[in-house]
């Protein structure tokens, strides 16, 4: 139930909060600029921390209650992504107000998500473990793409949008072309029997993908070739 930041090159721990929530932590992440953290527990209260000051402030008391198992912010910074129980939410940082209310038709509780750079469209996995493209103004589908069947468990658009990967069932990656809506590489990433891939994200640029999963390795692929690296 704690929140600590640690720094990757020396290991040195340089934040902690103590009991952070009320029950466990289910899920962080961290502000592109890394200015904040977003923690959400198994008693449903989401907190924005800032990592400098240690401030903390809590999104709104309907939130409460209900389980957030994603939070995720979008490429700048400016809004925050929710899956929960009672649906898929979008929020503004800074006024913390609801910028589109309960998007449906993801599997809500679990659903993986991931915003595009201009934050006009985000991606989440349906029940049927398709990956549908939401328009965020009205919270409409646009289009679906289709994988293997098996469950997603993560999700992530390309910087320039015409891509999106997904890790699935049986240790995979898989990258699709978003105008054509096809399979352009699927990768091997976890080789390991049982072992599971549960993060995926591209380069800034967009020529590299990171996996990491359940055999405590961090993979980077070349998406053009879709060759580990």
């Amino acid at each position: 139930d704690s929140v600590k930041i640690w720094d990757a090159r020396t290991g040195a721990e340089l934040f902690t909060r103590e009991s952070a929530h009320l029950r466990n932590i289910i899920c962080v992440s961290f502000s592109p600029d890394g200015k904040y953290i977003l923690s959400a527990g198994e008693e449903g209260d989401v907190k924005l921390w800032d990592t400098t000051l240690g401030i903390v402030s809590k999104f709104p008391p309907h939130l409460a209650n209900c389980v957030q198992n994603s939070v995720v912010f979008s490429l700048d910074g400016s809004q925050i992504l929710f899956t929960s129980e009672r649906g898929i939410f979008i929020w503004d940082v800074d006024s913390k107000k609801e910028i589109h209310h309960e998007i449906q038709g993801g599997s809500t509780l679990d659903s993986p998500v991931g915003f595009s750079l201009d934050r006009r469209k985000i991606i989440i996995r349906d029940i049927q473990d398709r990956i549908r493209i939401i328009r965020v103004s009205d919270g409409k589908e646009i289009d679906s793409i289709e994988s293997d069947g098996k469950t997603i468990n993560c999700l992530a658009f390309s910087p320039d949008d015409s891509k999106i990967a997904c890790a699935t069932e049986g240790g995979k990656v898989k990258i699709f072309d978003v105008s054509t809506k096809k399979e352009i590489h699927t990768l091997q990433a976890q080789t390991i029997s049982g072992s599971e891939v549960e993060t995926i994200a591209f380069s800034p640029d967009g020529l590299k993908l990171v996996s990491a999963g359940w055999d405590n390795l961090i993979k980077i692929w070349d998406v053009s070739t879709g060759k580990e690296i």
